[in-house]
């Protein structure tokens, strides 16, 4: 990250020492033609004129007049033409320009390009450079430099309008307008906060001010659904054309080029490959595609390829002509611009989402409304203004939470750029601020923790830039008292995570700020524990979680298990859960805190909560572990590997697993105090490049490297490996560290979408006790469930739902009155259910939900030893559903094969269940196995039981 910094960095500043030199270059086209442009722009301009040309004075501005052309050393003319003066800053550069028109011979226009080279302070032009200082100089802004370029590619009459009505800023005026509306917006609600308690405000500005985020808001969404035509005018159209084979596809494909360009015979699979070409129909343009001809059955395996290829293009396609034989069977708008760059596109979906997040924001926060507005603001300022958009504007996004990366301080002079988005945020130095400056430091800190889902880091000493400039002892002791008053005004805690000394002896701090948010106790992380069996696991647990060691016979695991069976084997068989807390100094709170605590005790005592989910490691129990992973959804996954086995049995199987979910994972590898970690290590690397290209190991030997990984924990390209012995304790400081700065799995904005949607709780466990009546544990994936509610639980045999009121609510073992979306409970039911089975859903009373027998799913099969066909059985994975399904049919071969995806319909053979579209389905029998996502459903209709 640091070399991509001085990369742009020495871009930049070449860019600066260009811009003050004198640039000429041909403008019009390469090659033989009448008339040939060449353009000198800069400081060395009318110098350079008067010296090829012999004048003594410069002509009159914008007029032609006729010249002999001389080199200026030998004085030979060139050649005669037209010479045209453009004085700063009335010209295309804003800086002096002239303008030689010639002949366009290819030997005149080079000698004339020899001998302005000749003259000291100019050099020739990079490709592009007279358009970049048009933008340096503010005379075009990003969107007309895009449309200059777009308008020299266009190749139909639509292009070419496109391009035009950008280069005359169609699109800057709207984005414009658009910012000026904000900027106004901000600037009221500002002055709302400031005055309000003075009474010097006209009333209803708020109000005002909503109205018009309102029609922002809806501005933009109608701009962003345009279909992508504008991207599409820009690009082509990729049109594919498919078809049986002689069902007339070539034909067509030569029709529409006008020429035969596609082999056409009578005989079937004549076309074997993809013939694209480039058209220009009716002014729009159109990238056409012919395919080899789609049949279910061949023996050809030329013939196969080419179904093959034609399948993938037919993926990519955005306009498909579907071609089949009848015996068998606008221009852009200069009121309306069009987006043509994905960058616009992904900008403005950034600045409509912080608008309705400000007009969903309670109007008594004026503060975070005004946040909100700010970073709106601020994404449409990038739309026009970012100025390594230039150089690349498709590599120029701003830096996301995912892929923000924190390296060793100690090895780099600097920081990425400040993300505008996520938990991070930089401060130069916070030292004695004004009441407004503090109140609006305290709104960015309150604006980070709720990306962070409560939890924030704070760079001190560090500028925007990413520079680390550092801080005296007195300025860094001041910073940090400010931002532990900025703290606690939010009720929130601060922790050192470290500490660095630069080379000019000044410092900077990394400072972990984390708020317990105002629905909950503490701040949970669902971790499940994979792995072979015999590797340690729940040794490690037990030592984790008991805060004792192990005495090297598994006395730690003694209290993870919950089946005399496996005291007896030593092997996990179920599901067990284990609580390790961490309170505001990152302390950890277990069983060995204090004598005789308790479960709930290091509830209320941790600021942060880390739920184990320990899962069974032998083979015959790899389906009580796929629930686990599915039902379960937890946030990570720690993937633990003995030192003395290394890489063997399930761990292959539960990484494999665990990547189908898309549940980030890291590596404990285990026993070193028996065995070296080396080899271990080596096997390790091996097997994560063959897992995915992009899985770099990162073993933690320090603290710096607990941060780093902590910070890319959830780009899931970073694997970071500890080394531990839970007898010798080596190497579990820098575990308990890591699990300490774990980040949830689910950013703010996501779960308050999920919590507002219908509520939907997987039950995993059931029991009956006493005459506190029926319980139910599980996971809430949507909505939110209280005391007192109506719901109803289901499905039942016939497929129907019974209505049920909720008693009471525990969570981690203590008592509460809500549970919100993402966090697991267990629910006390007002009345028994009959037949009540694990994998039932608990949803809202006036849902009109039913369950189903028959469901589609767009299936890849990972692994089978022949093929899957219709009747085949296996065993279905869908959330906290666990039953066997039959398939019935396969679309739209009769088989799929290892590595292939087709549409498959499949029925439960048991029972129905509850399952929505959209729903991740994981399926396993034997060595065989695949991945697949739910399509669509066929409810149950039942007849009522009087029939």
């Amino acid at each position: 990250m640091f070399k991509n910094f001085l990369q742009i960095s020495n871009t930049l500043l070449g860019a600066h020492f260009r811009q003050h030199s004198t640039i000429f270059a041909l403008s019009s086209g390469q090659g033989k033609c009448g008339v040939a442009v060449i353009r000198v722009s800069g400081s060395c301009t009318e110098l350079a004129l008067k010296c090829v040309t012999g004048m003594s004075r410069m002509p009159p501005p914008r007029t032609a007049i006729l010249r002999s052309i001389k080199h200026p050393v030998s004085q030979e003319t060139l050649d005669k033409g037209l010479v045209l003066w453009f004085p700063a800053p009335r010209s295309f550069t804003g800086e002096d320009s002239c303008e030689l028109h010639v002949h366009g011979g290819i030997a005149v226009v080079n000698s004339i390009l020899d001998a302005l080279a000749s003259l000291p302070k100019l050099q020739l032009a990079e490709p592009g450079e007279f358009t970049r200082r048009a933008f340096y100089n503010g005379k075009l802004d990003l969107t007309e430099v895009e449309g200059l370029a777009d308008l020299l590619q266009a190749e139909t009459e639509i292009q070419r309008k496109q391009a035009f009505l950008q280069t005359q800023g169609a699109l800057s005026k709207l984005y414009n307008k658009w910012k000026d509306n904000l900027v106004k917006s901000v600037a009221h609600i500002e002055a709302h906060i400031d005055f309000e308690e003075t009474e010097t405000i006209e009333e209803g500005v708020l109000d005002e001010v909503i109205v018009k985020v309102e029609e922002l808001s809806k501005g933009i969404q109608q701009h962003l659904e345009d279909g992508r035509k504008g991207e599409l005018l820009r690009t082509g159209v990729k049109t594919v054309i498919l078809g049986e084979p002689n069902a007339g596809k070539s034909s067509l494909f030569n029709l529409l080029c006008q020429r035969p360009a596609a082999i056409v015979t009578p005989i079937e699979g004549t076309t074997r490959d993809i013939l694209e070409v480039t058209l220009n129909i009716g002014g729009y343009p159109l990238v056409l595609t012919d395919t080899a001809g789609l049949r279910s059955k061949t023996d050809d395996v030329i013939e196969k390829e080419g179904i093959s290829r034609a399948m993938q293009t037919y993926k990519d396609a955005e306009l498909i002509l579907l071609v089949v034989d009848s015996q068998k069977c606008g221009e852009p708008s200069a009121e309306h611009p069009s987006m043509n760059q994905m960058r616009h596109r992904q900008h403005l979906m950034k600045c409509l989402e912080y608008l309705n997040s400000f007009l969903t924001t309670s109007t008594s926060d004026t503060v975070l409304m005004a946040e909100y507005l700010r970073k709106a603001l601020r994404q449409l300022g990038t739309k026009m203004d970012s100025f390594l958009s230039l150089f690349d504007p498709n590599t120029c996004n701003e830096c996301s939470t995912d892929d923000f990366a924190i390296d060793n301080l100690n090895n780099q002079k600097a920081l990425p750029p400040e993300p505008q988005v996520g938990n991070i945020e930089y401060k130069l130095k916070i030292v004695n601020p004004t009441k407004q400056r503090f109140e609006h430091l305290v709104t960015q800190l309150k604006w980070r923790l709720r990306e962070g889902n409560g939890e924030a880091i704070y760079e001190i000493g560090v500028e925007d830039s990413g520079i680390l400039a550092g801080l005296s002892q007195w300025d860094m002791t001041a910073s940090l008292q400010t931002l532990q008053q900025m703290a606690l005004k939010l009720g929130a805690s601060t922790t050192i995570l470290r500490e660095r000394t630069l080379d000019n002896g000044r410092s900077i701090s990394e400072v972990l700020v984390r708020k317990i948010p105002d629905d909950q106790n503490n701040i949970e992380v669902r971790v499940a524990v994979l792995g072979n069996a015999d590797a340690g696991k729940s040794t490690l647990l037990g030592v984790l979680t008991q805060g004792s060691l192990d005495n090297g016979r598994g006395r730690a695991r003694l209290n993870m298990f919950r089946h005399l069976h496996e005291i007896q084997s030593g092997r996990t068989s179920s599901i067990s859960h284990e609580i390790l807390g961490f309170n505001s100094n990152g302390q950890p709170i277990n069983y060995s805190y204090s004598e005789l605590i308790t479960a709930e005790e290091i509830c209320d005592s941790s600021t942060k909560l880390v739920t184990f989910l320990d899962l069974a490691g032998h083979k015959k129990y790899i389906r009580t572990t796929i629930q686990g992973l599915s039902g379960y959804s937890p946030h990570h996954a720690m993937l633990v590997i003995s030192s003395t086995a290394g890489v063997v049995g399930m761990a292959h199987e539960h990484l494999a697993i665990a990547i189908a979910l898309n549940v980030p994972f890291f590596i404990v590898i285990t026993k070193i105090d028996l065995v070296s970690p080396t080899n271990t290590l080596q096997s390790l690397e091996s097997f994560l490049k063959q897992v995915g290209s992009r899985r770099v190991p990162l073993v933690i030997k320090n603290l710096d490297d607990v941060i780093t990984a902590g910070a890319n924990q959830l780009t899931e390209n970073v694997v970071p490996i500890f080394c531990v012995s839970s007898v010798s304790g080596e190497g579990l400081e820098l575990l308990l560290k890591f699990l300490h700065v774990l980040p949830p799995g689910i950013s703010a904005t996501e779960k308050e979408r999920l919590e507002q949607e219908s509520p939907e709780f997987q039950i995993d466990e059931n029991f009956k006790a006493g005459d506190v009546g029926q319980i139910i544990g599980g996971l809430l994936t949507k909505g939110v469930i209280t005391e007192g509610m109506q719901m109803q639980i289901g499905p039942h045999k016939n497929g129907t739902f019974q209505n049920v009121m909720i008693k009471s609510i525990h969570r981690n073992r203590v008592p509460c009155r809500m549970v919100r979306a993402g966090q697991s409970a267990a629910l006390c039911l007002n009345s028994y259910i009959p037949n009540l089975r694990n994998g039932m859903v608990l949803l809202k009373a006036d849902s009109n939900a039913k369950g189903c027998l028959f469901f589609q799913a767009s299936v890849s099969v990972l692994f089978h030893a022949t093929a899957i066909y219709q009747g085949y059985q296996t065993t279905v994975h869908i959330g906290n559903i666990r039953q066997t399904a039959v398939v019935l049919g396969i679309f739209p071969s009769k088989c799929i094969h290892t590595n292939e995806r087709a549409s498959v319909l499949f029925k439960f053979k048991v029972h129905p269940e509850y399952v929505t579209v959209g729903q991740r389905l994981l399926f396993r029998e034997g060595a065989a196995k695949g991945i697949g996502e739910i399509t669509q459903v066929f409810p149950l209709l039942h007849k009522p039981e009087s029939e």
